[in-house]
């Protein structure tokens, strides 16, 4: 599909522009998280809208099954005092996944278990600051 001509591997050293970014600088700059095996955003039918993706995984089929999970946990939190989230953090021994909502999309975070979740969430915070309004809630 035309998305996977899109899902391109950070650049190591990638260094963004002072000001607002895009969500490709965006995508670029934290895919290089020691740890990070890929970043996907997922549109709400669950289809990879950007991509910055160096697992094995196909990136389609992982969105579409992220996407797929965070619909069944928050048909379940709503039925609990947890309707709204900031993000969904799953973790295993060997895998985290992280998803993020965003306005009409999701961005989720595939990354080996050894990540520095700290070092990831400091680098997004500094990145939704600075990033295109257009994506925020």
């Amino acid at each position: 599909p035309e998305a996977a001509s899109k899902a391109v591997p950070a650049t190591p050293g990638t260094t963004i522009k002072e000001g607002r970014i895009g969500i490709r600088d965006f995508l670029d700059v934290l895919a290089q998280t020691e740890g990070v095996m890929g970043i996907l955003l997922v549109n709400n039918e669950g289809l990879v809208a950007e991509a910055c993706w160096i697992d094995t995984v196909d990136q389609e089929e992982f969105g579409a099954l992220a996407r797929d999970m965070e619909a069944e946990i928050q048909r379940q939190l709503g039925h609990s005092q947890f309707v709204d989230y900031e993000s969904l953090l799953i973790e295993s021994q060997d895998l985290v996944i992280n998803m993020i909502p965003l306005k009409e999309s999701m961005l989720i975070i595939k990354a080996t278990g050894r990540i520095n979740l700290g070092t990831l969430r400091l680098k997004m915070n500094s990145l939704f600051s600075r990033l295109d309004e257009d994506y925020l809630k």
